[in-house]
């Protein structure tokens, strides 16, 4: 019996060369990062620094307040205004490689702000976005190759960019880059969460009561009652 010839697709080596410089940015990172990320603040963020003076607008690069996320540097490109007066942002990615196809290459150099991560863009609302920093604007060219295909996938459900400028396709269930993905969403629910504001109640400074004690203070005496009277139970000698 002849077995049908089985036919495997050969890897493009321009994605496996890609994906080896990214398997070693993303080694690199983990090994740098700190065993216990810095918790999130709980002050406002109204209170936590000046808003910045240049209203926020579609093209801007903006640098994230640690109050957003404490975790790291991060930026955001500006795609557009929602209908609720939210923006809709795309967070530069912390490698310079792109990890997937929804991944894109901006041209840039400086490190933070080489490759834009188009599959994880969320809303974030004006304020917090006004109390984030300028750091720049795309220009023209960048506006219409990166965030056009970003503000058409909205629509569409899918957004297309030159093969050379985004990361190998992801396929297997045990590829590493699905924890880098993991990753990356949990800084999405951090930075889009409705509200950092924290709740603090102030309890005081006076003596607490113990849980299920009795008006008996600590340390009467065994043979004494609540009223300070010792216990006639037992007779005394």
């Amino acid at each position: 019996m002849t077995l049908p010839r089985v036919n495997r697709d050969q890897p493009d080596p321009d994605q496996t060369a890609h994906l080896s410089r990214w398997l070693r940015e993303w080694e690199l990172l983990q090994a740098l990062a700190p065993d216990t990320p810095p918790r999130a603040s709980h002050t406002p963020l109204a209170l936590a620094g000046a808003a910045d003076p240049n209203p926020v607008q579609a093209g801007d690069i903006r640098l994230l307040h640690p109050a957003i996320e404490p975790n790291g540097v991060r930026y955001v490109a500006v795609l557009c205004q929602q209908r609720g007066g939210d923006f809709l942002v795309a967070p530069f990615g912390l490698l310079s490689e792109p990890a997937t196809q929804d991944e894109v290459t901006t041209g840039r150099t400086t490190p933070a702000l080489r490759v834009l991560c188009a599959w994880n863009r969320f809303e974030m609302c004006r304020d917090d976005l006004q109390r984030s920093w300028l750091a720049d604007r795309l220009n023209d060219e960048e506006c219409h190759t990166l965030l056009t295909p970003m503000v058409t996938a909205t629509a569409t459900g899918a957004a297309t960019w030159p093969a050379d400028r985004t990361g190998p396709p992801l396929r297997h269930p045990l590829d590493p880059r699905w924890g880098y993905l993991e990753m990356e969403s949990e800084f999405r629910q951090r930075a889009c969460r409705p509200t950092r504001h924290g709740v603090v109640y102030d309890i005081g400074a006076g003596e607490l009561r113990k849980a299920a004690e009795t008006r008996t203070p600590y340390g009467t005496p065994a043979d004494e009652d609540e009223d300070g009277d010792e216990d006639r139970s037992t007779p005394h000698a």
